[in-house]
């Protein structure tokens, strides 16, 4: 279980509203307690909405690391010819992979070396391995 949440300062309810909030690490389980709520009622506002921290307080990662935030819109190309954009990015049990969107279909990449040959993330795009891929 990943207790880095207690670490983090400033969190925002879709990423506007700004929230206190205070979190307690609790037989395997982190709870969360926001400041300005008091009763069930005033809970529910919150139910299903997503909840984020600054990206300044993410720690800095290593050259072959990535959150996946910055691969999200990653236009990927297969040798010089652009065949999607990187829509989202998942894992079911068997490791992480990119769902790729084209025009006429998606592609599934594994999210490993073998699949993926390069990444840029300030021109924000990466390349597949061609020996996977059709163009």
């Amino acid at each position: 279980m990943k207790k880095d949440i207690v670490n983090y300062k400033n969190f925002y309810v879709d990423g506007k509203e700004k929230i206190i909030a205070s979190f307690v690490v609790k037989s395997n389980k982190i709870l969360c307690k926001i400041n300005s709520v008091s009763n069930p009622e005033e809970a529910k506002k919150y139910s299903g909405r997503m909840i984020f921290i600054d990206r300044i307080e993410l720690p800095k990662l290593d050259k072959k690391k990535f959150y996946y935030n910055d691969l999200i819109h990653m236009k990927a190309y297969i040798k010089k010819k652009q065949v999607g954009v990187v829509m989202n990015v998942k894992n079911h049990g068997a490791g992480d992979y990119l769902e790729i969107l084209d025009k006429k279909k998606e592609i599934l990449v594994p999210f490993n070396d073998d699949h993926i040959e390069e990444i840029d993330i300030k021109k924000k795009v990466l390349f597949l391995n061609p020996s996977y891929y059709e163009i």
